[in-house]
């Protein structure tokens, strides 16, 4: 029996895929730590009978060769050997991959990339990731990071990212940096309440930088790879899912022509299920 997990920056969750439900789930907060994540993982095998793999989507750069994170910058974490380290302890063979990857290959298989020969995944949380499907093929690329789209030089000596460097499409749109205008706009609420308050000046001024930086973000993907579609996700693109519209169309209005001639943009349907379903459907691909 295959565990999916999807590990991201506040939380683990796990859960048993059958015919495209979710059963069974688990949801933790996520340890700073390596070891007391690992006695996390140990504590969730537990509540399953059965399991023989772990499918681990999780928030970081990882070799898909070696199965090393090499980078989990909102994790903490770097130069992890993940997959010895669950071998090792666990006594489980692991299946590791980014979580934005994972999630793209969810969309494809379960979702709105479903059928599509040619398309990407964006999504904002507290980052921003991407996956990138090709002639119907999930991607990675030479060292695995094809799809580290947050990371996109939008600003020359721009802000400073989480990933060490300056300018990076994620140090503008993604959900941490807007926590951060925020609290230099004064505003001491969170994003969630500001959704409920859209008629303030501080909120026009977050919505209209949110959509710029996302409507360049977009264009750029759309000129580099003429995608058939691009569906958007995250917990910050669904709370502000009222910007949708105007962030489509200036992002169509910004790429060049054919490339935008055809292309769908559209929100996820799987939501939070995304990272599980995406595991396990990758999962499945790898055995």
């Amino acid at each position: 029996m295959i565990l999916s997990l999807d590990v991201g920056a506040t939380h683990v969750k796990s859960g048993i895929v059958k015919d495209s439900h979710i059963e069974n789930r688990l949801d933790y907060e996520t340890p700073k730590d390596f070891e007391e994540f690992l006695e996390l993982l140990e504590k969730i095998i537990s509540y399953y009978d059965g399991i023989k793999i772990l499918s681990m989507a999780i928030a970081g750069q990882v070799d898909m060769k070696t199965g090393i994170l090499k980078h989990a910058p909102n994790l903490g974490w770097k130069d992890i050997d993940v997959k010895s380290a669950v071998k090792d302890r666990l006594k489980k063979d692991l299946i590791l991959i980014n979580d934005v990857r994972a999630i793209a290959y969810g969309e494809y298989y379960y979702g709105r990339l479903k059928g599509v020969e040619n398309g990407i995944c964006v999504f904002v949380g507290t980052g921003i990731g991407g996956g990138v499907i090709i002639d119907k093929e999930l991607r990675f690329g030479c060292h695995s990071n094809l799809g580290e789209i947050g990371h996109m030089k939008l600003k020359p000596n721009g802000l400073k990212c989480t990933c060490g460097k300056r300018g990076c499409f994620e140090a503008y749109a993604g959900g941490l940096s807007l926590e951060r205008y925020l609290k230099r706009l004064g505003y001491g609420k969170s994003l969630k309440d500001l959704a409920n308050e859209k008629e303030s000046d501080i909120a026009k001024k977050v919505f209209d930088r949110f959509t710029l930086y996302m409507s360049y973000g977009l264009a750029s993907l759309i000129n580099v790879f003429n995608p058939c579609k691009i569906v958007l996700g995250g917990g910050v693109m669904m709370g502000f899912s009222f910007l949708f519209e105007d962030i489509k169309n200036k992002a169509l209005e910004l790429a060049i022509n054919p490339s935008v001639s055809n292309i769908k943009i559209e929100l996820s349907s799987l939501g939070n299920d995304a990272g599980i379903l995406g595991a396990y459907a990758f999962a499945l691909k790898s055995l």
